[in-house]
């Protein structure tokens, strides 16, 4: 099939813009969609990761959008442009599986693709567990996913049981923390300090709640994804290294792993043209 150009990356600038939409009852988040053309009966659905936002996509809605399929991505709550709602459990992992469903319930065609990326891994294979114990596991063709976590719970992390005006304090650490561990040694230093200042929005208080409220991936609950999986890993991620993309991959029935080099956790904004050619050869 006919591939993106180079000139189609985006660079270090907003593309997936959105509007408001309730995707549930009080449960409102910033969606964007791009109706596609030739090849708008698959729909690819994009699923950030914990304190990521839809434009971190914005390399593969160009190049998608050029080869006419149609384009969703949305902002979690309490990132990028969706609002910040009060309380505790509206950041549990099962509120953002529940609004995963309703976007794919809502915006489904006769052919979809699930896109996720870190926590949008655990969040994908959830629904495509869910869809599957209901009988409805054909609605998705297959998944993508980027830099999942290793199956098992979610790591318990001390720090996050500090009060969040703690946290604030601390952010800088924590940035320097993340940017150590996800990002290669590689990565052209403009990214980084584009990505930087986008993570400055996200509430300390929001990443606390996520954090240990997050779900995790259940190996006893892969055996019965039955869709086609790609899953790529960047060789110099510390944050999810490769061990854990190969560990998920041996508990699917039908998944490939994909090491991408010189790449840490953000590869579709670290490897973006590698990343769009694989993902449009496994789903061509």
């Amino acid at each position: 099939m006919a591939k993106p150009k180079d000139e189609s990356l985006a660079g270090n600038r907003l593309v997936v813009t959105g509007q408001p939409v309730e995707i549930r009852p009080r449960r409102i988040l910033d969606i964007a969609i791009h109706e596609g053309g030739e090849r708008r009966d698959t729909t690819l659905f994009f699923a950030h990761g914990m304190g990521g936002n839809k434009n971190q996509w914005r390399n593969q809605w160009l190049a998608f959008a050029s080869l006419g399929y149609r384009l969703v991505a949305w902002d979690g709550p309490g990132h990028g442009a969706s609002p910040s709602p009060k309380g505790w459990k509206a950041y549990s992992g099962r509120e953002f599986i529940a609004d995963y469903r309703a976007i794919i319930e809502h915006y489904h065609s006769s052919r979809n693709i699930l896109i996720g990326h870190s926590y949008g891994t655990t969040t994908s294979l959830a629904v495509l567990g869910e869809l599957g114990a209901l009988g409805r596991e054909t609605m998705v063709d297959r998944a993508i996913l980027l830099g999942p976590p290793r199956p098992g719970p979610f790591p318990r992390i001390p720090v996050m049981h500090l009060p969040s005006v703690v946290l604030e304090w601390m952010r800088p650490q924590f940035a320097l923390r993340f940017t150590t561990l996800a990002w290669s040694e590689h990565t052209d230093r403009s990214l980084l300090a584009y990505e930087a200042k986008q993570t400055e929005r996200n509430a300390m208080s929001m990443i606390k709640a996520l954090s240990r409220q997050a779900p995790w991936i259940n190996p006893a609950k892969l055996s019965g994804v039955k869709a086609p999986i790609l899953i790529l890993a960047g060789s110099d991620d510390r944050l999810t290294p490769v061990a854990g993309a190969q560990q998920v991959a041996s508990f699917l029935s039908n998944a490939e792993v994909k090491v991408l080099l010189r790449c840490g956790h953000q590869i579709m904004l670290e490897k973006p043209k590698e990343t769009t050619d694989y993902i449009a050869d496994f789903i061509a």
